[in-house]
C-alpha cells in the first residue's frame, strides 16, 4: 500500500504542501498560472512563453534529504527546442532534476552531489503532447530506478545509493535558474520517504487513473505515547502464520464503515 506522503503538492486549486508530515512547504505560483482539468481532481498549467513556474525556497535542507521516491504526472502542451525541467531542487553544486531532453524528447532523471553526477536515467518512453505521463523515480538502498506509466519494469536503472543532498528549495516548472521552462501541465506530485516497491508502483498509476494521496492509507491512528501514529497496515494471525488484513470495518451505531 502507497504510504502517506512526505510531501504532496495536488495542485488541485492551488500550490499548498498537502503533505502528511506538515512541513508546509507550500509552492509560490510565480507568472501567474492557471489551473486546469488534471489526472486527479485539477492540474496546474504552466505556460513557458510566460516563463511559469513554481518554487518553494529557505527550506530544510535535512527534510529534503530524506526523499526516496518522487512520484508526479505531466501532460505537454508544447514541446519547444531546448531541454524543459520539471521537478528541480535547483541548479547549482547540489541537484536533482527531473527533465524532458530533445531531440528524442525522452525523460531524464539527473542527480549531482558536489559537482559531481551519481545518476542520469533515461527513459525509452517519449513525451508527446497532450498525453498524460507518469513519472516514479526511486532512489536509495536499492539503486535508483525510473518507472513509466505504471510498468513495474524500470525503463531505467542505476546501482548508484545516492540521494539528494541538503537542498533547500523545490522548483516545479523550471531547472532553478531561469532556464528550461516546462510548457504543459503538472499535477499530483508526491514525494515520499519510502521506497516504491514495484506494487507500489502499480497502486499508484491505478490503470491509468491516477491516486489521491489524501485518500490512501487505513485513515485509523494508534496512540502510543500521547502520540497518535497513522496506522499503515494490519496483520492478522492464522495457524501461527501473519497475514496481511485486506481490509477493515468498525461498526458504528449499527452501521458498518469501512476504514480501509
Amino acid at each position: 500500500m502507497v504510504e502517506t506522503t512526505f510531501i504532496y503538492y495536488r495542485f488541485n486549486d492551488d500550490a499548498t504542501d498537502e503533505g502528511a508530515e506538515g512541513l508546509g512547504y507550500d509552492l509560490t505560483e510565480q507568472g501567474s498560472p492557471s489551473y486546469t482539468t488534471g489526472k486527479v481532481g485539477n492540474a496546474i498549467d504552466l505556460e513557458s512563453t510566460s516563463s511559469q513556474y513554481c518554487n518553494a525556497t529557505g527550506l530544510t535542507g535535512s527534510e529534503l534529504t530524506k526523499i526516496r521516491t518522487y512520484d508526479l504526472w505531466v501532460k505537454a502542451e508544447s514541446l519547444p527546442g531546448n531541454d524543459n525541467c520539471i521537478f528541480s531542487t535547483g541548479a547549482g553544486s547540489d541537484f536533482l532534476w527531473i527533465y524532458r531532453e530533445q531531440p528524442n524528447d525522452h525523460i531524464f532523471c539527473r542527480l549531482v552531489l558536489s559537482n559531481v553526477e551519481k545518476f542520469k536515467l533515461e527513459s525509452s518512453t517519449a513525451v508527446s503532447t497532450g498525453t498524460w505521463l507518469h513519472i516514479i523515480l526511486v532512489t536509495g538502498t536499492n539503486g535508483a530506478k525510473l518507472y513509466i506509466n505504471g510498468n513495474t519494469t524500470p525503463e531505467d536503472t542505476d546501482a548508484s545509493t545516492d540521494v539528494l543532498g541538503a537542498n533547500t528549495a523545490i522548483y516545479i516548472g523550471q531547472r532553478g535558474d531561469g532556464n528550461w521552462y516546462w510548457d504543459g501541465i503538472v499535477d499530483n506530485v508526491g514525494l515520499f520517504e519510502s521506497e516504491y516497491t514495484t506494487a507500489e508502483v502499480t497502486e499508484s498509476y491505478n490503470s491509468g487513473n491516477g491516486l489521491d494521496f489524501l485518500e490512501t492509507g487505513t485513515n485509523a491512528q494508534i496512540n502510543i505515547g500521547d502520540d497518535w501514529k497513522e496506522i499503515a497496515s494490519v496483520k492478522i494471525n492464522i495457524g501461527d502464520t501473519w497475514k496481511d488484513v485486506e481490509g477493515m470495518q468498525i461498526n458504528i451505531g449499527d452501521s458498518w464503515k469501512t476504514i480501509f
